[in-house]
């Protein structure tokens, strides 16, 4: 007991000097504070919430005799030996105290506190998101919860059905909204142009055409028809539709993975016998090669010229047609040694190949002018090419299956042909054949034959009083649903003109351009055919900066050229 009355007495003398210290300081503030009692004196920081702070407290009062120590993180009472500051075991030695936080002895009625609030100056940088100092293209995010919840993801759902084009604006965002606590608010403004690529009308991302390389044709079958070019890359590009209005697109080239084309020539049918699109063109080694529409269309590619071993082509153009007397499919073309060369096949798989020159003992062709049909009165076939002195020269087979030329040109007193281009087509409904071409003066002529076999020549610009041929592009067909036949070219002002003949009438010309307001067509590359499944009859033309159009005619003089 007397061990701690010593201790406790020298504990109370160093807490008496200490609360003299804090007295005259308190003094000091006072003095520099005048009016403490008008402030709000909140519990200062290192007071324990267990000793109360009166803020109108100034009257002295006697000081208890037992003054209780009061430390901020524990509160040990002088009186108990058996304390254990520090958390040591019972009646374990006081451990040195400067381990601990400075105690203050409270002694009532002589020490006044003093206690004053103050406000630290916040900086507006540390107000800000956090992610606003770390990145600084994150966007500001909004006070209101909701709406942000709401509008966003619906705005985005939006924007994917009409486009996509604002999702990935939405997801370039994204990352922002990782670095802060919320995710940021997003408003897009398209611009116009990004409204119209939103709102326009799909459209086929068509290439320019090579060398005005364009066929057509339809398919038995469902009826569809099919438009084919060369691109710019030398790839085979296909458009087909069922009625006008839908089209598909399909490289029918990279489909296969055939070889690249020359880009020069190319020619589309529909084999009747497996109702199959067909389309033959020339690669750059002067092979021959047939594109075949399967089951889920599903294409093939096939090399006819290493199948039948047939001569390398000249490469400059190709024709088709089928037969229905033996479903036989056929591909004429000239070779590098100016012969008229026949690839047929009865089931698409075995080739066989013809020299028709040579077996004909007919003119070599100038290499450019060549077309071929199968007359369906008697089921002959017809092969019409120009010779390097420009005659009309008619290959055409018998019924016993020989193959003999005739000088159409000598025959018929027709004028010398330019060469560029021919046509022979037939007319079901007069049970005629007709072969036209261009002569060298830009005149269309035309050499007919009957049943009597006789060949005549007619005129047809000097019929018509049309404008002259720009001397290069030139189609016709049969249209049946028209009770007509249809003969169209390129004129010299790159107007697209069309002359038809219904039965027993006059013929009729029209200036499409102007009636259909379609753009200037280039001189090359034109084709049309008769649509038996609408009716209508299509025209195919490249304008002058090589990109393919297609027309259509209804009953009745209407042309409208397909939204493609």
């Amino acid at each position: 007991m007397e061990s701690a009355d010593n201790t406790f007495s020298g504990h109370a003398r160093a807490a008496q000097s200490q609360a003299d210290n804090l007295r005259e300081e308190d003094m000091e503030k006072t003095q520099e504070l005048p009016d403490i009692k008008q402030r709000k004196r909140p519990v200062a920081p290192f007071m324990s919430s267990t000793i109360p702070v009166h803020e109108e407290q100034s009257a002295a009062t006697d000081v208890d005799p037992e003054a209780t120590l009061i430390l901020e993180k524990a509160s040990i009472s002088v009186g108990d030996p058996d304390a254990t500051p520090g958390g040591g075991e019972q009646g374990s030695p006081i451990e040195d105290p400067r381990l601990y936080d400075p105690p203050i002895l409270y002694i009532p009625g002589r020490i006044r506190l003093v206690t004053y609030k103050y406000k630290e100056k916040k900086s507006r940088r540390k107000e800000a998101p956090v992610y606003m100092t770390q990145r600084s293209w994150a966007i500001q995010t909004r006070r209101r919860a909701r709406p942000k919840h709401v509008v966003l993801p619906l705005a985005v759902a939006v924007i994917l059905l009409l486009g996509g084009g604002g999702a990935f604006y939405y997801l370039g965002l994204l990352p922002g909204h990782a670095a802060g606590g919320s995710k940021p608010a997003l408003t897009p403004h398209p611009t116009m142009s990004a409204r119209a690529r939103i709102f326009a009308a799909p459209t086929l991302q068509l290439l320019p055409v090579q060398g005005g390389a364009v066929a057509t044709s339809q398919t038995l079958s469902d009826g569809s028809m099919q438009t084919v070019y060369l691109d710019t890359n030398s790839h085979v590009q296909q458009l087909s539709s069922k009625d006008g209005i839908s089209w598909q697109q399909n490289d029918l080239t990279l489909a296969t993975r055939a070889a690249v084309s020359n880009g020069k020539a190319l020619t589309t049918y529909s084999w009747g016998q497996t109702d199959r699109q067909q389309v033959a063109f020339i690669d750059v080694l002067g092979h021959i090669h047939v594109l075949s529409s399967g089951a889920n269309d599903h294409w093939q590619v096939l090399d006819v010229t290493q199948r039948a071993q047939a001569p390398l082509a000249d490469g400059v153009i190709l024709v088709s047609y089928t037969t229905l007397t033996d479903s036989s499919q056929h591909i004429v073309y000239i070779d590098q040694q100016k012969h008229i060369q026949m690839l047929s096949s009865t089931d698409g798989v075995q080739w066989q190949t013809a020299d028709l020159t040579k077996a004909t003992d007919a003119p070599l062709s100038n290499g450019i002018a060549l077309s071929a049909f199968s007359w369906s009165k008697d089921g002959s076939e017809h092969i019409a090419y120009v010779d390097q002195s420009r005659h009309v020269q008619e290959l055409y087979s018998t019924a016993s299956g020989k193959w003999r030329d005739s000088d159409l040109t000598q025959s018929a007193g027709a004028p010398l042909a330019n060469g560029n281009v021919i046509v022979a087509y037939e007319w079901r409904i007069a049970g005629s054949i007709h072969i036209d071409y261009i002569d060298v003066r830009n005149n269309i002529q035309e050499l007919s034959r009957t049943a009597l076999n006789a060949w005549f020549v007619s005129d047809l610009t000097t019929v018509t009083n049309r404008p002259l041929a720009a001397g290069k592009s030139l189609a016709a067909y049969d249209w049946v649903q028209g009770n007509m036949r249809v003969v169209v070219y390129v004129d010299e002002s790159k107007h697209v003109q069309e002359l038809a003949l219904p039965p027993f009438d006059r013929w009729q010309g029209n200036d499409l351009t102007q009636q259909a307001v379609i753009p200037l067509a280039s001189d090359s590359g034109l084709a049309g055919m008769d649509w038996s499944v609408t009716g209508t009859k299509q025209v195919v033309f490249v304008d002058a900066t090589n990109r393919v159009h297609e027309l259509t005619g209804f009953p009745g003089g209407r042309w409208k050229l397909s939204n493609w």
